[in-house]
């Protein structure tokens, strides 16, 4: 009996260390240890899927890449929440920023999310207006307060950082307050997630300003994507700003154009655009993630919100979720309703190929050189019209700067001018203001566009049409006739001048199912 027990005491003493070990794996973290320690497992590497702020992922661990690796899963992705001592539409800061913090988590229980993608300017911690910069004048760092008093309180524990133009701190300085590098990549759901630091051109500055712009990091893009060939690429940054990209040389519209990469995803204008690139960029989608704070449109048009996002392996859907808010704006009391208020698929190329609809391969033969160009329709009215089925597809869409969402949808012209009848379905006439010379135009198709039933649908295109000009209103000349247009994106040059133009679809020349016009956008160049 003796010895049975002896052999049972040593079996336990052998064992309580592991036994110990194991319990602890699962003890609840202290909120010290909320904040991810992700510099070793994204800047240098990537995550995987489970990585997050209590992670415990082995820095540089590589998952299989493989098309088949897909797991279906949503992402949010919120921007410009600027913690700061400004109060925007009747509501303090602090009680902002809870506020955030309790839709986030109200939408969590509703619909679970994987991760959260921030995508900077969390504070005015560097700012060269107001009285400044909290971080250089008062040594206060609203970003640290962000992330230590505030997000530990999300029920997702999954949370990605990127530094705004607001987030100007050195690369130590940055890791010691967020637990990040400036830039990384992450591995969620089989895609290949760029979070990428476009404003490092003056980190730690000696003088008040809003962040120096930098050219996407293209090296540390493609050596990534070269490691992983079979993974489909987002690329999240703070802002992309397209002209200082170009400026730099053709490698960002290269990369952009790579079938590989489905959508980019940024902030910084504090607006909810879904921007469509154009031919020239295979018409990829840049998403602006809208804000918290304030926006440059109106609080009905890009209220309080996020970006969802979800997952699948034949691509993404995108829609811009906003909470329930009620919010002064000029005196009057706003109320806005919890809602989606977009939905866009965009595909996963690498497994659900489309057709060429994003290039101009069925355009003009000689693509117009459209640089140094001024697109008049900026600043044209409409002067007459078919009218839109619905308000918001009216003629103004026609001209609105909107390729991706917003249209001309015509389905009859009951009052279509006598002097047109027989000889065009609908019309469109524009004022340029006054006499301009005329260089260039694009019509934007509904299969280029990113509209669901529109997008990659070339039965929805116009085919046939005549584009005329005139100095008077009255008399009119051809400027260009197309009849059996194929192309998504339709480009050509011009010659001439004019106050006036005017867009004639010719009998016939709508989309093949019926006589109805979806003509997202009109750009005329001069």
């Amino acid at each position: 009996m003796m010895k049975k027990l002896l052999a049972i005491l040593m079996v336990l003493m052998l064992f309580t260390p592991v036994l110990l070990a194991a319990c602890g794996q699962n003890a609840e973290p202290a909120e010290s240890d909320t904040k991810k320690p992700a510099a070793d497992e994204t800047a240098a590497g990537e995550s995987d899927t489970d990585a997050g702020p209590n992670a415990e992922t082995e820095p540089g661990h590589e998952t299989e890449n493989t098309t088949d690796n897909y797991k279906d899963m949503q992402l949010l992705l919120v921007t410009d929440v600027h913690l700061c001592h400004l109060n925007w539409y009747g509501m303090t800061s602090e009680d902002r920023m809870a506020k955030m913090v309790r839709d986030l988590n109200d939408y969590y229980r509703k619909s679970p999310y994987e991760a959260i993608l921030f995508l900077g300017d969390y504070s005015l911690d560097f700012w060269e207006t107001g009285i400044l910069g909290s971080w250089r004048h008062q040594n206060l760092s609203n970003t640290d307060i962000l992330l230590h008093d505030y997000l530990p309180d999300l029920d997702c524990r999954n949370r990605y950082i990127i530094p705004g133009n607001h987030e100007q701190y050195g690369y130590d300085l940055w890791k010691e307050i967020t637990g990040f590098e400036r830039q990384y990549y992450i591995k969620l759901g089989g895609y290949l997630i760029f979070m990428l630091d476009n404003f490092h051109g003056d980190l730690d500055p000696d003088t008040d300003n809003h962040g120096v712009y930098t050219p996407t990091d293209l090296e540390f893009i493609r050596d990534v994507m070269d490691e992983n060939p079979d993974m489909p690429v987002l690329l999240c940054a703070h802002y992309f700003d397209l002209a200082q990209e170009a400026a730099a040389g053709d490698g960002f519209r290269r990369l952009v154009c790579d079938d590989r990469v489905v959508a980019l995803f940024c902030g910084h204008d504090h607006v909810r655009t879904v921007q469509n690139l154009g031919a020239d960029y295979a018409n990829k989608i840049i998403f602006h993630c809208g804000q918290f704070s304030y926006t440059k449109a109106t609080i009905t048009q890009c209220p309080w919100g996020w970006r969802s996002m979800d997952l699948s392996r034949d691509g993404i859907t995108v829609t811009y979720f906003a909470p329930e808010s009620t919010l002064t704006d000029g005196g009057k009391t706003i109320h806005i309703d919890e809602g989606y208020l977009e939905e866009i698929f965009v595909p996963n190329l690498l497994t659900n190929p489309q057709p060429q609809s994003g290039k101009e391969t069925d355009a003009r033969p000689e693509t117009p050189d459209l640089s140094g160009l001024e697109n008049l329709c900026r600043n044209a009215t409409i002067v007459s019209a078919s009218p839109g089925n619905k308000e918001k597809n009216g003629p103004a869409s026609l001209i609105d700067g909107d390729t991706a969402l917003t249209k001309w949808c015509v389905t009859s012209d009951p009052n279509l001018p006598a002097d047109l009848s027989g000889k065009a379905l609908y019309y469109a006439t524009l004022d340029l203001g006054e006499t301009r010379p005329l260089k260039a135009y694009r019509l934007f198709n509904a299969s280029g566009s990113s509209y669901a039933g529109d997008s990659g649908n070339a039965g929805m295109d116009t085919k046939a049409w005549k584009l005329q000009s005139s100095a008077d209103g009255v008399t009119w000349t051809d400027l260009d006739s197309v009849s059996q247009n194929t192309a998504p994106l339709y480009a050509s040059a011009l010659e001439g001048q004019a106050r006036y133009v005017r867009l004639l679809i010719l009998p016939g020349g709508a989309n093949q199912n019926d006589d109805v016009v979806r003509i997202y956008e009109l750009e005329i160049y001069g």
